[in-house]
């Protein structure tokens, strides 16, 4: 990854988009360098090709925990939240 204290060596990328994409990018970042913009994009989806294999490994571990934790009714869990005074909403499909 290049860092910001020494300069960078340049690169010249070509890729083809459908006309609309391009239409709407330049529409939409007018005025700004689009060569920065989609060189912070490449960066950002470098990042996240990288957390990737962590995230799944999080997702993993938080799912064999869960496997393993004690099951309880949810008559059980809304008794427990009554009782330690956290108000208890009923959420409609409307309020979501």
């Amino acid at each position: 990854m290049a860092t910001f204290d020494k300069p960078a060596v340049m690169a010249t990328v070509s890729f083809s988009v459908a006309e609309d994409v391009r239409d709407d990018f330049n529409a939409a970042l007018e005025g700004k360098s689009t060569s920065a913009v989609i060189a912070e994009l490449m960066r950002e989806a470098v990042d996240r090709e990288a957390r990737c294999p962590r995230s799944r490994a999080a997702i993993g571990c938080i799912l064999s925990r869960r496997a393993q934790a004690p099951q309880h009714s949810s008559a059980r869990l809304r008794s427990a939240r009554e009782r330690a005074g956290f108000a208890v909403a009923v959420l409609s499909p409307a309020t979501c």
